[in-house]
């Protein structure tokens, strides 16, 4: 079955992954994980949520009033159709499109399959950089994202044909502030800084773990709510299976009271770059920071309004709205 551009999960998976949810609040907070289940299939038709929506957010313990603050994924898309230009969603959803289109800020070399891809491009990027960073460039969640030696490549038109036969993009190595690396030394642990029609209402730090090259969620990454207003991180972090974390699970660092690095230029760096897409609703800014400042590292149609609610349990759709 198909939605916009990717395949909805099937029945079996889903259903044991609700299940799995169910049995996570279970050994937390008691009840029969069957109870868990049918309020979710209840609270999924009233409320449009999703399973991870309905634990993550809790709507266990919440009343109506309180699961209508929330973002949830039918609200949410049911926005999108309404709020989003068709032109301006294609570019955000194409990763070659963003990296065309914000080139102003983004501060690294990539080679793709529709731009940038003449052999001598991609030789090119071999001889300037050891390693690179492949992206499959129809996939979700940082699923197929890996890191690459292109020293393996050393042949003429090698990387390119690997590129083109797999479609893949690749990009030059994120090197990330020393503060941020300190945090968690594996991944570029960036900030997703949430606009809704040009203006910022959220943001989030993302941070690898486990020794995941990854920060995003779905790959075992954590996350913690950011005050725009200063770049302070002001919760515990949290994963997607709701655990919670005042202290990264792996280095040790403390996450609440974290000051992200050049924070003003982080926010005026969205705010300019959102003219650019001033036909869209909700988008997730991914931004890291590097020893000189702020870069673009790609968009997000789907902007994971989780990690700013989930954290602390407030919901967005009020910000959204006003």
């Amino acid at each position: 079955m198909k939605l916009f551009d990717f395949e909805l999960p099937s029945v079996k998976y889903m259903v044991g992954r609700i299940w799995e949810y169910a049995s996570l609040a279970h050994d937390r907070f008691g009840t029969a994980k069957l109870k868990y289940f049918l309020g979710y299939c209840k609270d999924s038709i009233l409320y449009k949520c999703s399973a991870q929506d309905y634990f993550l957010y809790r709507f266990f313990l919440l009343n109506r009033q309180g699961k209508r603050q929330f973002v949830t994924l039918g609200w949410r898309m049911l926005y999108d159709k309404k709020n989003n230009d068709p032109e301006q969603t294609a570019v955000v959803m194409d990763k070659e499109e963003t990296l065309m289109r914000f080139s102003p800020f983004i501060s690294r070399d990539w080679c793709g399959l529709k731009y940038h891809n003449s052999p001598e491009e991609y030789d090119a990027f071999c001889q300037k950089h050891t390693h690179g960073i492949v992206k499959p460039l129809d996939n979700m969640g940082g699923a197929g994202i890996k890191i690459i030696s292109t020293q393996d490549y050393h042949t003429p038109g090698a990387l390119r044909d690997y590129c083109m036969r797999q479609h893949l993009m690749i990009e030059e190595l994120i090197v990330q502030h020393s503060d941020l690396n300190h945090m968690y030394p594996h991944a570029v642990n960036t900030v997703r800084v949430l606009t809704n029609k040009g203006q910022i209402i959220g943001a989030a730090l993302r941070l690898g773990a486990g020794g995941g090259n990854l920060d995003n969620a779905h790959a075992g990454g954590i996350y913690a709510e950011v005050d725009p207003a200063n770049g302070i991180v002001i919760t515990r972090a949290v994963n997607h299976m709701d655990l919670h974390f005042t202290v990264h699970p792996d280095t040790g660092a403390i996450i609440p009271g974290f000051l992200i690095p050049y924070w003003d230029e982080v926010i005026q760096l969205v705010r300019d770059a959102c003219k650019l897409v001033d036909r869209m609703g909700l988008i997730g800014w991914d931004i890291a920071v590097t020893a000189t400042g702020p870069t673009i590292v790609e968009l997000n149609n789907w902007p994971g309004c989780e990690l700013i609610e989930s954290p602390e349990g407030h919901g967005l759709r009020r910000a959204i709205r006003s």
